[in-house]
């Protein structure tokens, strides 16, 4: 295949982004395997050599080995990264809660400073190492403070499971439960499909955030009750006085609900994730 030069590559990965977000996201074309192979191989094509790392914003970010084109070229979720700069300022509190290689932590730390705080929870140990490893890269070590922890609803050991090297991708309910969609449409056939079992801990929010939190950001496993687990562990801090800034990646009908129950207004940012404030 000839050559093609950065700028005609990132115009190719600019119309690929588009027409997976626009056009076949979200459409369930996953589960044909033509078009499932088709798109494994574009992605392969248009990342070329893998990224150690790279620079967004000022800031450094080691990836994961799984990293996408998006991650390698694109903007990590613009919108929403602007709400976190815009919303935060000095002083404040953030959580990260599936803080993954930590971008919103990061992102976060930028904006809150010194005097700031960020909590950041990543339970698979791949992720929480790229995570402690960005933290250093960018000097945040005095301002995110990781915890390698899932929040759910109660406190106490808990099992995660991760599949091949895809450490972003882990979830608290076993993924062979419903292999077609958990593992199929998301691994190529040659691919390391190893479903890893690792003992982590588990905490509350109203048991482990300080009394005052600005903004929540809350991307966890999608499917079964894991968003709905975190809620139940943060009463105490939705009730409280200024209620904080909440962005969460797919939030269910019940969260959406639930959330509205207390006054919160919501909007969707970028593709997945919904901005809700009150």
């Amino acid at each position: 295949m000839p050559k093609i030069s950065k700028m005609s590559k990132r115009a190719l990965v600019k119309s690929y982004l588009w027409l997976r977000k626009h056009i076949f996201g979200g459409r369930g074309l996953s589960k044909i395997s033509v078009i499932r192979n088709i798109n494994f191989r574009m992605e392969k094509f248009l990342k070329g050599k893998q990224e150690e790392k790279i620079e967004r914003l000022g800031l450094i970010v080691f990836l994961d080995p799984r990293e996408s084109v998006a991650d390698k070229f694109g903007e990590f979720q613009p919108q929403s990264t602007n709400i976190v700069k815009e919303r935060l300022k000095p002083g404040d509190v953030f959580a990260d809660i599936g803080a993954s290689i930590g971008w919103f932590s990061l992102v976060a730390a930028q904006a809150v400073g010194k005097g700031g705080r960020v909590c950041a929870f990543e339970p698979e140990p791949h992720s929480f190492a790229l995570l402690q490893k960005n933290i250093a890269a960018n000097g945040f070590e005095g301002i995110i403070h990781p915890q390698q922890a899932a929040v759910a609803d109660k406190a106490g050991a808990l099992t995660l499971y991760t599949v091949g090297d895809a450490y972003t991708w882990s979830n608290l309910e076993d993924p062979r439960k419903d292999y077609e969609r958990n593992i199929e449409a998301n691994f190529r056939k040659d691919e390391d499909r190893t479903v890893y079992e690792y003992n982590v801990p588990g905490v509350r929010l109203d048991d482990v955030l300080p009394p005052k939190v600005d903004f929540i950001k809350i991307n966890v496993a999608v499917g079964g009750r894991a968003v709905e687990r975190v809620f139940e562990g943060m009463r105490g801090i939705l009730e409280q006085t200024p209620p904080p800034c909440i962005l969460i990646n797919l939030p269910t009908e019940q969260v959406i609900k639930h959330l509205q129950s207390y006054g919160y207004a919501y909007r969707p940012v970028d593709h997945n994730l919904v901005f809700f404030e009150r």
